[in-house]
């Protein structure tokens, strides 16, 4: 499971939302079924108070995490990666 999170887009979130879930919505594609998305409502600046927004990919390891990493990268953001350790699916 891959958690992309996202940071500091504020209004933005709705937008970018939709566009990180059509970056995979090709019917054929399985990674789809792999990915969550969870919006922060949370500010981020640099020390010259300008907006920063960024996504953060969280992830156990996956064979798509560089396929995945490779789309987000399309969308011209600052992209943080983290990894789990464990990740337990609710049963």
């Amino acid at each position: 499971m891959a958690n992309i999170e996202l940071h500091g887009f504020n209004v933005e979130s709705i937008e970018m939302k939709k566009k990180v879930f059509d970056l995979f919505n090709d019917k054929e594609d399985k990674v789809k079924d792999e990915i969550v998305v969870t919006i922060y409502q949370d500010a981020v600046y640099d020390k010259d108070n300008k907006s920063q927004p960024f996504i953060r990919l969280v992830s156990t390891v996956s064979e798509n995490l560089s396929m995945i990493k490779a789309r987000l990268m399309t969308l011209k953001v600052d992209l943080e990666e983290m990894f789990l350790n464990d990740f337990q699916p609710k049963t």
